[in-house]
């Protein structure tokens, strides 16, 4: 983590900025369902199919959310700065504990969603979900273990949503 910050690059810092989540900016969760908004629109989906999938969507980041939560307030893992006070992040670090990464919950959970429902785009979902998590990392607010375990735990509550889906509609 202190490696990645010494050797963030420009890129890195805009990723990092982009999905920081500050005050007057789309969250993450906005974030990911525009992205599904977007690809949607592009690609022409019924608007029963593009209304199915934003609801189990944003269901699913909900629920990925009360996962982390709970981890986090179970493990009460301290941050990168707590551990060592001559980290400076590239943005202010959250007021919760560090383990595991919400960004890489909500994203893994996400991108698990949207390569079930458009498996053509998976590519491109695991790549967004990968720069959303290391980001983290870059940024200084997250250890790697935090942004790792936190894609496993987004990649279980994508999946146990999928083994759970009701009705989906015909194209």
């Amino acid at each position: 983590m202190l490696h990645a910050l010494k050797h963030i690059s420009p890129e890195q810092i805009n990723q990092v900025i982009f999905w920081a989540g500050n005050p007057s900016t789309v969250t993450p969760p906005g974030i990911w369902l525009i992205f599904a908004n977007d690809y949607m629109n592009l690609h022409q989906i019924e608007l029963e199919k593009a209304l199915y999938v934003r609801s189990i969507l944003a269901m699913g980041i909900a629920d990925s959310v009360i996962a982390v939560f709970n981890s986090k307030y179970t493990y009460w893992v301290k941050r990168p700065f707590m551990r060592e006070p001559s980290i400076h992040t590239i943005m202010p670090t959250p007021n919760h504990p560090s383990y595991p990464a919400g960004h890489s919950t909500l994203s893994a959970t996400a991108e698990t969603l949207l390569s079930y429902f458009f498996p053509e785009n998976s590519a491109k979902w695991k790549n967004l979900a990968s720069i959303a998590s290391e980001g983290r990392v870059w940024g200084g607010i997250h250890f790697p273990i935090d942004v790792e375990q936190g894609g496993l735990l987004g990649d279980k509550v994508g999946e146990a949503i999928i083994s759970q889906l009701p009705y989906l509609p015909e194209e």
